[in-house]
């Protein structure tokens, strides 16, 4: 039994390839950068290549955690292998050497109920999401009501009391997450 719906796979799957086609993107700005750099200037400072090693071993240990850590719970470990390696190949650009691994994963997913199984799983994130925030948003208004009658209490004090009493700290709202 797998901890995971076929739904949440498929949204999970979604989010794993836009998150390494960003890794992808800024590390290739950054390269891009780097080279326009040693360009016009025939060297570069070792400020700047430490920068350019700590970035580049910051992106190598985000791409390392995305194909190599990644447990999707999949019902078999050969579907894992195949979608981390669809992962690699599109991460690397190599889709015109692996066409027909691309083809079929392609054909795979193009289907309706893959779809709609991704519109439901959306969906049930919103609801999460909500759910969520509505719980933390509750215990804002507790703890707004509990400063709200520590701050009328406050105010009937004395003036000197009122200074020498403990400083109220007004509770954050909470921000919903996207």
């Amino acid at each position: 039994m797998t901890w995971i719906t076929k739904e949440k796979k498929g949204e999970l799957a979604l989010t794993g390839l836009q998150g390494g086609l960003n890794l992808l993107q800024t590390w290739t700005e950054t390269n891009a950068q780097t080279k326009k750099e040693v360009a016009q200037n025939n060297k570069i400072d070792d400020k700047r290549l430490n920068e350019i090693l700590k970035i580049n071993e910051e992106y190598t240990t985000k791409i390392n955690n995305l194909l190599y850590d990644t447990e999707l719970g999949c019902k078999f470990k050969s579907t894992e292998d195949i979608f981390i390696m669809i992962i690699e190949i599109i991460m690397l650009d190599l889709e015109y050497d692996y066409h027909e691994i691309i083809n079929n994963f392609t054909r795979t997913i193009d289907t309706e109920e893959f779809i709609q199984a991704h519109q439901k799983a959306v969906k049930e994130r919103e609801v999460r999401l909500e759910t969520e925030y509505q719980e933390k948003l509750n215990r804002y208004e507790t703890k707004m009501k509990e400063y709200e009658d520590k701050m009328k209490e406050q105010q009937s004090k004395s003036f000197f009391k009122r200074i020498l009493s403990e400083e109220i700290k007004k509770p954050r709202k909470p921000i919903r997450r996207e």
